[in-house]
């Protein structure tokens, strides 16, 4: 049996089954079970700092796309690049790499709003 991982299964998730047992009175006292508090899953904060500039990236992308119309050569190397950079980032966050996808999302970032500033002051 498999469990695909996410649209295109590039995605690990935390998976939890129950399992029903029948024992034999006496037995050893059980452990004492976490804090509700602490059985709940969490995202790390890096989690939601890498969400952030994911978003920030695709808004900028979008208007890297409306003003490269018609646009220079290198404008279209600058776009493409970007995407090869977005892929790379975009594979360390499914990867729960999320402090160096960060770094890559923030080098996108830096070239993508150069590329719009300069085609918009054209």
């Amino acid at each position: 049996m498999t469990i695909e991982h996410g649209h295109a299964n590039n995605f690990e998730n935390d998976y939890s089954s129950v399992a029903y047992w029948y024992q034999l009175e006496p037995h050893a006292p059980f452990p004492q079970l976490l804090s509700v508090k602490e059985r709940i899953p969490y995202f790390p904060e890096e989690f939601f700092v890498a969400e952030k500039k994911r978003a920030e990236l695709n808004q900028w992308s979008q208007q890297a796309l409306a003003a490269k119309g018609g646009q220079s050569a290198s404008a279209a190397i600058a776009v493409r690049t970007v995407g090869d950079l977005r892929s790379s980032a975009d594979r360390m966050f499914n990867e729960y790499r999320f402090q160096d996808a960060c770094a890559e999302y923030d080098r996108c970032l830096r070239i993508i709003t150069s590329l719009v500033t300069g085609l918009e002051s054209k």
